[in-house]
């Protein structure tokens, strides 16, 4: 592996893991020296990709990488094209919203709006956080609505559980008191396919009228798409019965 292979994937692991990095424990990870280690790490932090603190003498991800994240959201047109959509879904639920993508077999969160007055939960994920794809209901939705020769690799859900995500037009994952809802916006931006999730507490009042949920989720998905690609509605279920009977 080359030196920008290396830094690459340092900088991969800080994104993923808070509280840093010593030299030791970055060397053992990229399998070089400290001294080749240190080498790395002066010309990052000379660039702002990484910092050092001081007192732990711990590395973390710079200030540089949050610049280059934001370029590449307005790049893609992402704040643009589903701020609107995210408020007024926001507003209404009062959840907090989310929009992800799959990247290297992984859900990247790409945006993330909160009620103004939501408590603090579990399920308050920051943009650029990474989710398991079989763990998660976004993860869930964007397998499932992918080619059924691209799925096959993946393997985060069964054929059965994707076969039903289907039929429904959404995902549903309920976690330690969290409920998360998934639909798939139906366009591609920069050749991935985006899925659109709220979340909050299952004691939130508003989960008691699912069928409510659900379709504000797909009119925001829809709105989101229509800004600048002409598309069409995910297909609706057969019958509202699945939503009545409850999330599954």
């Amino acid at each position: 592996m080359n030196s920008l292979g290396r830094a690459l994937k340092l900088l991969d692991m800080m994104g993923r893991q808070s509280g840093g990095f010593t030299n030791s424990q970055i060397s053992r990870y990229l399998q070089i020296s400290t001294s080749s280690t240190s080498y790395l790490l002066r010309q990052l932090e000379w660039e702002g990709c990484v910092t050092r603190d001081e007192d732990t003498g711990r590395y973390h991800v710079g200030l540089r990488l949050v610049s280059l994240a934001r370029g590449a959201m307005r790049a893609n047109g992402l704040q643009k094209l589903s701020g609107p959509a995210i408020r007024r879904l926001v507003d209404s639920t009062r959840l907090t919203a989310m929009i992800g993508v799959l990247d290297r077999g992984e859900v990247l969160l790409i945006e993330r709006t909160s009620y103004k007055d939501s408590v603090e939960t579990g399920a308050d994920f920051t943009v650029g956080e990474r989710l398991p794809r079989h763990e998660s209901a976004i993860g869930k939705v964007l397998v499932a609505f992918l080619p059924s020769e691209q799925t096959g690799h993946l393997g985060a859900c069964s054929p059965e559980e994707l076969k039903g995500i289907r039929m429904r037009g959404y995902a549903t994952v309920d976690s330690q008191g969290i409920r998360t809802v998934a639909v798939p916006i139906t366009n591609r931006i920069g050749g991935v396919q985006p899925a659109l999730a709220v979340t909050g507490l299952i004691s939130n009042p508003i989960w008691t009228d699912g069928c409510a949920v659900i379709n504000m989720l797909r009119e925001a998905a829809f709105q989101i798409s229509k800004r600048n690609w002409p598309v069409q509605r995910v297909s609706e279920p057969s019958s509202e019965r699945s939503l009545k009977e409850g999330f599954r």
